[in-house]
């Protein structure tokens, strides 16, 4: 499949707003040095529909992180608009930074249970499914395990636990799995597609595993180094997830590494 021009991505088609999870409509973003501002987006745009999985990928310091903070509200653009289902970011977003951000006094099921106390108490039946989850998704035992005392995998694991029970349609997961090993990151790939499948969300996902995007999302797009632009957007034709060895999957891997190297190439020259 042939990559799609990049400005496909915005503006949404006529009557097409209110099927929006995510609208960024040309965002500027700098930060401060000595030299002068320092430009990390400049206009950029961005739409994701209502239960879409989206994929972003580039060089790295390009501003990926960067447009999940300001799609969470974290982050103030200089200009632009930011909504999420058509109203401010703050209070809607689920927001998985890099590392898992457990807190360390609290059990594997407080740490999940924290998702909901922002919203009020937790009702007895709030905790019988999260319980009901632990065991669901492969914890079952370690509900009373403190953080220090889990694997990395496993702490990722209740990360993305909590994340998915904060009750927020978009989820903005920034490189969730970039800090484990290539074999348990393979097993949390395929945990994750069964997660999404049964905790429909919208999903914006950062990574630097190119496969990884193509694995788990409907859509990936290219980013450019920064100031960051939407260089490519890549629509597999199979729905997700994907067999990790299909054809496909490898055809399209090949086509947004080869995107990348010219960038790279381009900077370097």
């Amino acid at each position: 499949m042939s990559p799609a021009a990049a400005n496909t991505s915005w503006p949404p088609a006529e009557g097409e707003s209110s099927k929006n999870a995510l609208v960024l409509r040309e965002i500027h973003v700098s930060f401060p040095r000595p030299d002068g501002p320092f430009p990390v987006l400049r206009g950029f745009s961005l739409a994701v529909a209502l239960g879409e999985a989206v994929g972003l990928v580039g060089p790295s310091g390009c501003g990926k992180t960067t447009v999940l903070r300001v799609a969470a509200g974290l982050l103030r653009p200089e200009r632009g608009e930011v909504r999420v289902r058509g109203k401010p970011p703050r209070g809607q977003v689920a927001y998985l930074p890099q590392g898992d951000s457990l807190l360390p006094w609290r059990t594997a099921l407080g740490n999940v249970l924290a998702a909901l106390e922002v919203d009020g108490p937790v009702s007895p039946q709030a905790r019988k499914t999260a319980l009901e989850l632990f065991s669901r998704f492969g914890l079952s035992g370690f509900e009373r395990s403190f953080p220090r005392e889990l694997s990395g995998g496993m702490r990722q694991r209740v990360a993305l636990l909590r994340a998915f029970l904060a009750r927020r349609e978009l989820l903005l997961l920034d490189e969730p799995l970039g800090a484990l090993d290539a074999l348990t990151r393979a097993a949390l790939q395929d945990w994750l597609a069964e997660a999404l499948r049964f905790f429909p969300r919208t999903v914006v996902l950062v990574t630097h595993d190119v496969e990884e995007a193509l694995l788990l999302c409907d859509r990936v797009l290219v980013l450019s180094p920064r100031p960051a632009q939407i260089l490519r957007e890549i629509r597999p034709a199979t729905p997700r997830p994907r067999p990790r060895g299909s054809p496909e999957v490898q055809t399209l891997r090949l086509q947004v590494l080869s995107a990348l190297a010219q960038q790279a190439h381009g900077q370097s020259g």
